[in-house]
């Protein structure tokens, strides 16, 4: 499994973390790769991780932005967000 994490700015403040889970969750129904997610939001934005299965590093971090990215368009909730950082936290 590998922890991907993330952060991001802009749009309007989330005050249920819920939203951008359901969001993650939603945009990885293809896939089937998303096992977890922990999110913390404030009026600055959002960071979260997210723990991926079945994935070398660089697909895992690539996957993390376009599920951001997937996540982002289909919540309206989150329009006018942008991943700030994307990066690998650890390999388990």
């Amino acid at each position: 499994m590998l922890h991907v994490v993330a952060s991001c700015t802009g749009g309007q403040a989330i005050a249920d973390p819920d939203v951008l889970v359901a969001a993650f969750r939603q945009a990885d129904e293809e896939r089937g790769r998303l096992e977890h997610v922990r999110v913390h939001v404030s009026r600055a934005g959002a960071s979260g991780v997210l723990f991926l299965g079945g994935m070398v590093p660089d697909v895992a971090l690539e996957y993390g932005r376009e599920l951001f990215e997937k996540a982002v368009m289909c919540q309206p909730e989150l329009a006018g967000w942008s991943l700030s950082h994307c990066a690998l936290l650890s390999v388990a």
